[in-house]
């Protein structure tokens, strides 16, 4: 997303794409729904992603334990951003009729985060309803 941010704030001029037919980074990071919240995604999914490194070492490594409330929450927003990289897969190939390979990549790690997030999720779900 580092590489994507430069290019929707204009400081290079091409993203470079796999040698496939049908991607078309540039024409997908340019298009109305990459700045549909008037402002360029990219950014916004990098600190997103760098988020995720914070909130990984929060509250320790018995937080579903001892604060539940953490990885459940951890959880919720892997989930939001798993949703809105779907969507945006969909909207990609539907829209713009091209393939942004950064985007690709980038829904993969949304996925991946998601899954990872639902075991500790999960446990803290349970603890948390002991508890009660």
């Amino acid at each position: 997303m580092a590489v994507v941010s430069l290019f929707q704030l204009g400081i290079i001029e091409h993203l470079p794409d796999p040698p496939l037919p049908g991607f078309d980074s540039d024409k997908v990071t340019s298009s109305d729904i990459a700045f549909g919240l008037t402002l360029p995604d990219a950014p916004l999914s990098l600190t997103s992603f760098a988020s995720n490194l914070a909130l990984a070492g929060w509250g320790g490594a018995e937080r579903a334990r001892d604060t539940p409330g953490i990885p459940v929450a951890v959880a919720a927003k892997a989930a939001v951003e798993a949703a809105v990289s779907g969507w945006l897969f969909v909207q990609m190939r539907r829209r713009e009729r091209a393939w942004c390979a950064y985007c690709l990549v980038a829904l993969t790690a949304n996925m991946a985060i998601f899954a990872l997030s639902l075991p500790e999720g999960w446990r803290a779900l349970r603890n948390a309803r002991s508890r009660s």
